[in-house]
């Protein structure tokens, strides 16, 4: 064999183990150490417990993840923010390179040559809060990009999931400036201590959300927050919520299924089946109330298709949550919910029957043009023991934060 040739091969070769050996050294080991991170992480995540894990359990956290924890102000067991973040070994180094060597390295292709390798640009972030010596709101955020099989400039492929404790489920709280929970309000029928959402204007990616109550049994959220960390190192990259989290293959969010309940999905007309402790637990304002008649109107909101409501009169006898602006024995005009014909399947109208008396569910600020109070869907109670039990229930788990989390935080 010629000596040239020779001297080729062998440069050949030793580049060859030169690449493997910095593929190992510098993508495949770190990668692995990171993920072996997030599961212990994750796992620990999974000891606490909302509303129920105390101070200690705070402090065993802090001091574990001390490295890579942080938080604002003081810590201490009246009150304390606490954010842990594990990320890849290079995204916060890059983060800190200058504009004009990103623009250059992304030029080279460096990032999607080493997405092919097996870089995943990552992070997973635990949040707690803790109130009175209890740790009463947890979130968490994983963020995962890909590569994929798309052009060389779609280098890759954003996944991302969050999963937070609120106290109601239904709406935000306006008292605490809090974002809207994504979802549908119907899924309250089937799981009434947690909602699944997505949010809208999503371009190369898929993202979820776990909006959840602290009374929301432990399996349950462990079963909704397990990943597969594979993700991070696996050959062929992850590219649907479904290969990164087993509990969302089922939930179908980017195939047209708006996540409604079981009952939604089929052909006939549906009531409301949520848990009366969870109407309770996610209601502004709750009246016993007793009607006295009612009567039928044209909202003149709708133009171009008039909708006839039913507005009931009733006199108030008790305010059970929040106030209005109305003293007790006084009458009040309420229009129930009228139902949806506009969509499939429909859903059932409520009514106040004159002599009768309820338990209803309004928002103060939800009001139509002649200041009657509007009730949601779910609005209308049967004045009842149980339903009343329920209702106070309810109103136990609907914990006043001091401190909101929001999404940008």
């Amino acid at each position: 064999m010629p000596s040239s040739l020779a001297r080729a091969i062998r440069a050949t070769v030793w580049i060859i183990a030169a690449a493997l050996l910095f593929e190992a050294t510098a993508i495949k080991l770190p990668m692995a150490l990171t993920r072996m991170r997030m599961q212990h992480l994750l796992a620990d995540f999974h000891s606490i417990y909302p509303a129920q894990s105390g101070w200690p359990d705070a402090q065993r956290l802090i001091a574990r993840w001390g490295k890579w924890g942080h938080y604002d102000g003081t810590c201490t067991e009246a009150d304390c923010d606490y954010d842990i973040v594990i990320s890849d070994p290079y995204s916060s180094r890059l983060s800190k390179l200058s504009e004009r060597t990103l623009e250059r390295l992304i030029s080279l292709h460096f990032f999607s040559f080493a997405e092919r390798l097996g870089w995943r640009e990552t992070d997973f972030s635990v949040r707690f809060v803790v109130q009175d010596s209890k740790i009463v709101r947890t979130r968490t955020v994983l963020r995962l990009d890909v590569a994929d099989s798309g052009p060389p400039e779609h280098w890759h492929y954003s996944l991302g999931f969050v999963s937070q404790v609120r106290s109601r489920l239904r709406r935000s709280n306006s008292s605490t400036n809090e974002a809207w929970i994504l979802g549908s309000d119907e899924q309250l029928d089937d799981h009434p201590d947690y909602k699944i959402g997505r949010p809208s204007g999503c371009e190369n990616c898929e993202n979820a959300e776990l909006t959840y109550t602290g009374a929301l049994p432990h399996s349950d959220l462990a079963r909704l927050t397990t990943y597969d960390l594979s993700c991070l190192t696996r050959l062929h990259p992850c590219t649907e919520i479904g290969d990164l989290l087993l509990a969302g293959r089922d939930w179908h969010l980017y195939d047209g299924d708006t996540m409604g309940s079981q009952a939604a999905r089929s052909s006939l007309p549906i009531p409301c089946r949520t848990d009366v402790r969870a109407l309770g637990r996610d209601a502004e304002d709750v009246l016993e109330v007793e009607a006295s008649s009612v009567e039928k109107r044209e909202d003149t909101a709708y133009i171009d298709t008039p909708v006839t409501i039913e507005i009931a009169h009733a006199h108030l006898l008790r305010i059970l949550k929040g106030k209005i602006d109305a003293p007790l024995g006084s009458q009040i005009a309420i229009s129930p919910f009228s139902g949806s014909k506009d969509q499939q399947p429909n859903e059932l109208a409520e009514h106040l029957v004159p002599g009768h008396r309820y338990f209803v569910i309004v928002d103060p600020n939800d009001r139509l043009s002649n200041g009657e109070l509007e009730a949601d869907r779910c609005g209308v109670l049967d004045d009842t023991p149980a339903n009343l039990a329920s209702l106070q229930t309810g109103f136990g788990q609907d914990i006043g934060y001091r401190h909101p989390i929001h999404f940008g935080d």
